[in-house]
Protein backbone atom coordinates (compact mmCIF):
# COMPACT_ATOMS: atom_id res chain seq x y z
CA UNK A 1 0.00 0.00 0.00
CA UNK A 2 1.69 3.21 -1.17
CA UNK A 3 0.09 5.31 1.59
CA UNK A 4 1.31 3.01 4.35
CA UNK A 5 4.48 4.47 5.89
CA UNK A 6 7.39 2.17 6.74
CA UNK A 7 8.10 2.49 10.47
CA UNK A 8 11.46 1.36 11.85
CA UNK A 9 11.21 0.21 15.46
CA UNK A 10 14.68 0.40 17.02
CA UNK A 11 15.45 -1.80 20.02
CA UNK A 12 18.52 -3.45 21.58
CA UNK A 13 21.57 -1.30 22.18
CA UNK A 14 25.14 -1.52 23.39
CA UNK A 15 24.89 -1.66 27.18
CA UNK A 16 23.18 -3.31 30.16
CA UNK A 17 19.87 -1.68 29.30
CA UNK A 18 19.55 -3.72 26.09
CA UNK A 19 17.51 -6.35 27.95
CA UNK A 20 14.95 -3.73 28.98
CA UNK A 21 15.01 -2.29 25.46
CA UNK A 22 14.19 -5.72 24.00
CA UNK A 23 11.13 -5.93 26.28
CA UNK A 24 10.08 -2.37 25.42
CA UNK A 25 10.49 -3.00 21.71
CA UNK A 26 8.46 -6.18 21.82
CA UNK A 27 5.68 -4.49 23.79
CA UNK A 28 5.58 -1.49 21.42
CA UNK A 29 5.51 -3.83 18.41
CA UNK A 30 2.54 -5.65 19.90
CA UNK A 31 0.55 -2.41 20.19
CA UNK A 32 1.48 -0.67 16.93
CA UNK A 33 -1.26 -0.54 14.29
CA UNK A 34 -0.14 -2.89 11.51
CA UNK A 35 -3.18 -1.91 9.47
CA UNK A 36 -1.92 1.67 9.13
CA UNK A 37 1.84 1.18 9.26
CA UNK A 38 4.37 -1.28 7.89
CA UNK A 39 6.37 -2.09 11.04
CA UNK A 40 10.03 -3.15 10.77
CA UNK A 41 11.57 -4.09 14.15
CA UNK A 42 15.30 -3.40 13.90
CA UNK A 43 17.68 -4.86 16.48
CA UNK A 44 20.68 -2.63 17.15
CA UNK A 45 23.80 -4.49 18.29
CA UNK A 46 27.48 -3.59 18.46
CA UNK A 47 28.21 -6.05 15.66
CA UNK A 48 25.52 -4.96 13.21
CA UNK A 49 21.90 -3.89 12.73
CA UNK A 50 19.26 -6.43 11.79
CA UNK A 51 15.63 -6.57 10.78
CA UNK A 52 14.47 -8.93 13.49
CA UNK A 53 10.71 -9.21 14.17
CA UNK A 54 11.43 -10.94 17.50
CA UNK A 55 12.08 -14.26 15.80
CA UNK A 56 14.98 -16.30 14.42
CA UNK A 57 14.72 -14.46 11.12
CA UNK A 58 17.40 -11.80 10.81
CA UNK A 59 18.15 -9.58 7.80
CA UNK A 60 21.02 -7.11 7.78
CA UNK A 61 20.12 -3.45 7.46
CA UNK A 62 21.80 -1.14 4.96
CA UNK A 63 22.88 1.63 7.31
CA UNK A 64 23.75 4.00 4.46
CA UNK A 65 20.05 4.71 3.88
CA UNK A 66 18.30 2.63 6.59
CA UNK A 67 16.84 0.13 4.16
CA UNK A 68 16.54 -3.64 3.82
CA UNK A 69 15.61 -6.18 1.20
CA UNK A 70 12.91 -8.79 1.78
CA UNK A 71 12.22 -11.27 -1.03
CA UNK A 72 14.11 -9.00 -3.42
CA UNK A 73 12.05 -5.92 -2.56
CA UNK A 74 13.83 -2.91 -1.06
CA UNK A 75 12.14 -1.17 1.85
CA UNK A 76 13.30 2.30 2.94
CA UNK A 77 12.18 3.65 6.28
CA UNK A 78 9.94 6.72 6.52
CA UNK A 79 9.95 7.12 10.28
CA UNK A 80 11.62 5.69 13.38
CA UNK A 81 10.10 4.75 16.72
CA UNK A 82 13.06 4.61 19.12
CA UNK A 83 12.76 2.08 21.96
CA UNK A 84 16.51 2.06 22.65
CA UNK A 85 17.38 2.74 26.29
CA UNK A 86 20.89 3.87 27.07
CA UNK A 87 23.43 4.09 24.27
CA UNK A 88 23.11 4.62 21.32
CA UNK A 89 19.42 5.54 21.57
CA UNK A 90 19.12 7.78 24.59
CA UNK A 91 22.42 9.62 24.30
CA UNK A 92 21.78 11.27 20.93
CA UNK A 93 23.82 9.03 18.63
CA UNK A 94 20.84 7.47 16.83
CA UNK A 95 19.12 10.84 16.56
CA UNK A 96 22.16 12.35 14.86
CA UNK A 97 22.25 9.44 12.41
CA UNK A 98 18.56 9.85 11.60
CA UNK A 99 18.99 13.61 11.18
CA UNK A 100 21.67 13.00 8.55
CA UNK A 101 19.26 10.73 6.66
CA UNK A 102 16.40 13.21 7.18
CA UNK A 103 14.24 10.51 8.73
CA UNK A 104 11.85 11.83 11.43
CA UNK A 105 11.64 10.07 14.79
CA UNK A 106 10.00 10.05 18.20
CA UNK A 107 12.26 11.74 20.74
CA UNK A 108 14.05 15.02 21.30
CA UNK A 109 16.98 15.92 19.06
CA UNK A 110 20.53 14.58 19.36
CA UNK A 111 21.69 17.57 21.46
CA UNK A 112 18.89 17.38 24.02
CA UNK A 113 19.21 13.58 24.15
CA UNK A 114 22.92 13.83 24.94
CA UNK A 115 22.34 16.50 27.59
CA UNK A 116 19.51 14.71 29.43
CA UNK A 117 21.38 11.39 29.29
CA UNK A 118 24.29 12.92 31.19
CA UNK A 119 23.15 13.84 34.72
CA UNK A 120 26.10 16.22 35.04
CA UNK A 121 24.85 18.48 32.24
CA UNK A 122 21.14 17.98 32.91
CA UNK A 123 21.61 19.16 36.49
CA UNK A 124 23.74 22.15 35.44
CA UNK A 125 21.10 23.33 32.97
CA UNK A 126 18.30 22.66 35.45
CA UNK A 127 20.01 24.80 38.08
CA UNK A 128 20.43 27.60 35.53
CA UNK A 129 16.66 27.61 35.03
CA UNK A 130 15.98 27.51 38.80
CA UNK A 131 14.86 23.88 38.84
CA UNK A 132 15.70 22.45 42.24
CA UNK A 133 18.13 19.52 42.51
CA UNK A 134 19.77 17.77 45.45
CA UNK A 135 23.08 19.08 46.79
CA UNK A 136 25.79 17.25 44.85
CA UNK A 137 29.39 16.82 43.73
CA UNK A 138 30.83 15.39 40.49
CA UNK A 139 33.85 13.10 40.27
CA UNK A 140 35.78 12.03 37.17
CA UNK A 141 37.43 8.64 36.98
CA UNK A 142 40.99 9.96 36.92
CA UNK A 143 40.48 12.31 39.88
CA UNK A 144 41.68 11.67 43.40
CA UNK A 145 38.79 11.11 45.81
CA UNK A 146 38.93 13.67 48.61
CA UNK A 147 36.94 12.06 51.41
CA UNK A 148 37.30 15.09 53.68
CA UNK A 149 35.81 17.31 50.96
CA UNK A 150 32.87 14.91 50.56
CA UNK A 151 32.24 14.92 54.30
CA UNK A 152 32.39 18.71 54.47
CA UNK A 153 30.15 19.31 51.46
CA UNK A 154 27.54 16.55 51.78
CA UNK A 155 25.52 14.97 54.55
CA UNK A 156 24.69 11.29 54.74
CA UNK A 157 22.94 9.41 53.35
CA UNK A 158 24.11 10.04 49.79
CA UNK A 159 23.47 8.41 46.44
CA UNK A 160 26.38 7.54 44.16
CA UNK A 161 25.31 7.44 40.51
CA UNK A 162 26.97 7.06 37.11
CA UNK A 163 26.32 10.22 35.11
CA UNK A 164 25.49 8.33 31.91
CA UNK A 165 23.43 5.30 32.84
CA UNK A 166 19.75 4.43 33.18
CA UNK A 167 17.43 1.94 34.90
CA UNK A 168 19.32 2.64 38.17
CA UNK A 169 22.25 0.52 36.98
CA UNK A 170 25.41 1.27 39.00
CA UNK A 171 23.59 3.29 41.67
CA UNK A 172 24.28 2.80 45.38
CA UNK A 173 23.02 4.42 48.53
CA UNK A 174 25.66 5.17 51.17
CA UNK A 175 24.64 5.42 54.84
CA UNK A 176 28.17 5.35 56.28
CA UNK A 177 31.32 6.90 54.83
CA UNK A 178 33.06 3.51 55.11
CA UNK A 179 30.80 2.38 52.20
CA UNK A 180 31.71 5.21 49.84
CA UNK A 181 34.74 3.59 48.19
CA UNK A 182 32.82 0.47 47.13
CA UNK A 183 29.93 2.61 45.88
CA UNK A 184 32.27 4.75 43.78
CA UNK A 185 33.99 1.67 42.35
CA UNK A 186 30.59 0.21 41.46
CA UNK A 187 29.53 3.38 39.61
CA UNK A 188 32.81 3.66 37.71
CA UNK A 189 32.18 0.21 36.23
CA UNK A 190 29.32 1.81 34.28
CA UNK A 191 30.77 5.24 33.50
CA UNK A 192 33.87 7.43 33.71
CA UNK A 193 32.08 10.22 35.58
CA UNK A 194 29.71 10.06 38.51
CA UNK A 195 27.59 12.23 40.74
CA UNK A 196 27.33 12.01 44.52
CA UNK A 197 24.20 13.68 45.86
CA UNK A 198 22.49 14.07 49.20
CA UNK A 199 19.31 12.12 49.72
CA UNK A 200 16.26 14.38 49.68
CA UNK A 201 13.48 13.15 51.95
CA UNK A 202 9.98 13.14 50.55
CA UNK A 203 7.58 11.31 48.24
CA UNK A 204 8.94 10.34 44.82
CA UNK A 205 6.77 10.84 41.74
CA UNK A 206 7.28 10.02 38.11
CA UNK A 207 5.57 12.24 35.55
CA UNK A 208 4.77 11.43 31.92
CA UNK A 209 4.89 14.35 29.48
CA UNK A 210 4.40 14.42 25.70
CA UNK A 211 3.22 16.58 22.80
CA UNK A 212 -0.27 15.89 21.39
CA UNK A 213 -1.76 18.06 18.65
CA UNK A 214 1.09 20.55 19.35
CA UNK A 215 0.05 20.85 23.00
CA UNK A 216 2.12 19.73 25.99
CA UNK A 217 0.17 17.04 27.86
CA UNK A 218 1.04 16.01 31.42
CA UNK A 219 -0.24 12.57 32.37
CA UNK A 220 -1.39 11.83 35.95
CA UNK A 221 1.85 11.39 37.94
CA UNK A 222 2.51 8.14 39.74
CA UNK A 223 3.71 7.83 43.30
CA UNK A 224 6.79 5.60 43.42
CA UNK A 225 6.39 3.85 46.74
CA UNK A 226 8.50 0.81 47.48
CA UNK A 227 6.49 -2.21 48.53
CA UNK A 228 9.58 -4.24 49.46
CA UNK A 229 10.94 -3.11 52.83
CA UNK A 230 14.34 -4.60 51.91
CA UNK A 231 14.73 -2.02 49.14
CA UNK A 232 16.07 1.49 49.78
CA UNK A 233 15.42 2.99 46.35
CA UNK A 234 14.02 2.08 42.94
CA UNK A 235 16.79 -0.17 41.67
CA UNK A 236 17.01 -2.04 38.35
CA UNK A 237 14.82 -4.94 39.50
CA UNK A 238 12.12 -2.69 40.91
CA UNK A 239 11.96 -0.54 37.79
CA UNK A 240 11.91 -3.36 35.27
CA UNK A 241 10.23 -6.40 36.80
CA UNK A 242 8.01 -5.27 39.66
CA UNK A 243 5.14 -2.81 39.32
CA UNK A 244 5.62 -0.69 42.45
CA UNK A 245 3.99 2.50 41.22
CA UNK A 246 1.35 2.51 43.89
CA UNK A 247 -0.89 5.52 43.48
CA UNK A 248 -2.10 8.18 41.08
CA UNK A 249 -1.89 11.92 41.58
CA UNK A 250 -5.41 12.28 43.01
CA UNK A 251 -4.65 9.76 45.74
CA UNK A 252 -1.68 11.54 47.30
CA UNK A 253 -1.45 15.16 46.17
CA UNK A 254 -3.52 18.21 46.98
CA UNK A 255 -4.91 20.25 44.08
CA UNK A 256 -2.26 22.89 44.68
CA UNK A 257 0.56 20.33 44.73
CA UNK A 258 -0.79 18.79 41.53
CA UNK A 259 -0.71 22.17 39.79
CA UNK A 260 2.84 22.83 41.00
CA UNK A 261 4.06 19.49 39.67
CA UNK A 262 2.23 19.92 36.36
CA UNK A 263 3.73 23.39 35.75
CA UNK A 264 7.14 22.06 36.81
CA UNK A 265 6.89 19.16 34.32
CA UNK A 266 5.83 21.47 31.50
CA UNK A 267 8.80 23.76 32.21
CA UNK A 268 11.28 20.87 32.08
CA UNK A 269 9.71 19.54 28.87
CA UNK A 270 10.08 22.93 27.16
CA UNK A 271 13.66 23.43 28.37
CA UNK A 272 14.87 20.02 27.30
CA UNK A 273 13.58 19.78 23.75
CA UNK A 274 9.82 20.46 23.72
CA UNK A 275 9.31 17.29 21.68
CA UNK A 276 8.74 13.57 21.94
CA UNK A 277 8.00 11.61 25.10
CA UNK A 278 9.53 12.25 28.53
CA UNK A 279 9.32 10.66 31.93
CA UNK A 280 10.44 13.03 34.66
CA UNK A 281 11.36 11.59 38.05
CA UNK A 282 11.03 14.03 40.93
CA UNK A 283 10.84 14.11 44.69
CA UNK A 284 8.53 16.40 46.64
CA UNK A 285 10.83 17.71 49.36
CA UNK A 286 9.14 17.28 52.73
CA UNK A 287 11.06 20.30 54.11
CA UNK A 288 10.09 23.05 51.65
CA UNK A 289 7.31 21.28 49.71
CA UNK A 290 9.02 21.93 46.35
CA UNK A 291 9.72 19.38 43.59
CA UNK A 292 13.39 18.40 43.18
CA UNK A 293 14.55 16.88 39.90
CA UNK A 294 15.96 13.35 40.02
CA UNK A 295 16.17 12.36 36.36
CA UNK A 296 14.84 13.07 32.86
CA UNK A 297 14.16 10.08 30.62
CA UNK A 298 13.66 10.95 26.93
CA UNK A 299 13.07 7.31 25.95
CA UNK A 300 11.23 5.88 28.94
CA UNK A 301 10.64 2.18 29.45
CA UNK A 302 7.63 0.77 27.63
CA UNK A 303 7.50 -2.74 29.12
CA UNK A 304 4.31 -4.07 30.69
CA UNK A 305 5.76 -3.13 34.11
CA UNK A 306 6.91 0.36 33.12
CA UNK A 307 5.50 3.55 34.61
CA UNK A 308 4.85 5.45 31.38
CA UNK A 309 2.22 3.08 29.92
CA UNK A 310 0.56 2.99 33.35
CA UNK A 311 0.18 6.77 33.26
CA UNK A 312 -1.19 6.71 29.69
CA UNK A 313 -3.83 4.17 30.70
CA UNK A 314 -4.74 6.40 33.65
CA UNK A 315 -5.66 9.09 31.10
CA UNK A 316 -8.24 6.73 29.59
CA UNK A 317 -6.16 6.09 26.45
CA UNK A 318 -5.30 2.70 25.05
CA UNK A 319 -1.59 2.15 24.47
CA UNK A 320 -2.25 1.44 20.78
CA UNK A 321 -4.02 4.79 20.40
CA UNK A 322 -1.19 6.58 22.16
CA UNK A 323 1.55 5.09 19.97
CA UNK A 324 -0.41 5.79 16.80
CA UNK A 325 -0.94 9.40 17.82
CA UNK A 326 2.75 9.83 18.66
CA UNK A 327 3.76 8.59 15.22
CA UNK A 328 1.22 10.80 13.49
CA UNK A 329 2.24 13.78 15.64
CA UNK A 330 5.91 13.53 14.60
CA UNK A 331 5.70 12.11 11.12
CA UNK A 332 7.05 14.19 8.23
CA UNK A 333 3.85 14.47 6.24
CA UNK A 334 5.47 16.37 3.35
CA UNK A 335 7.94 13.62 2.52
CA UNK A 336 5.65 10.71 3.27
CA UNK A 337 2.48 12.25 1.82
CA UNK A 338 0.42 10.50 4.45
CA UNK A 339 -2.74 12.33 5.46
CA UNK A 340 -4.00 11.73 8.95
CA UNK A 341 -6.28 12.97 11.66
CA UNK A 342 -5.11 12.69 15.23
CA UNK A 343 -7.18 10.25 17.23
CA UNK A 344 -8.91 11.11 20.44
CA UNK A 345 -8.11 9.04 23.50
CA UNK A 346 -9.83 5.70 23.42
CA UNK A 347 -10.07 3.22 26.24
Amino acid sequence: MPNKPNIALFYGGYNNESTVSFKSGKEVYHHLNKGKFNIFPIEITEDDWYYNPFSDRKTKINRHDLSLKIDGIKHKMDFCFIALHGTPGEDGKIQGYLDLLKIPYISVSSIESAVTFNKRYAIAISNYYDINTAKHLFILKDERIDLDLLKNKLNLPVFVKPCKSGSSIGISIVNDWSEIENAITNSFIEDDELIIEEKVNGLVYTIGVFKYNDEIIVAPPLLCQLTDDKKYFFDYETKTTINSYSALLTDTLTTEQGEVIENYARKIFRIFGNKGIMRIDTILNEVDGKPYLLEINTIPGMTENSAFPTMIKAMGWSISTFYENMILEHIDKKSIKFKHKLLRGQA
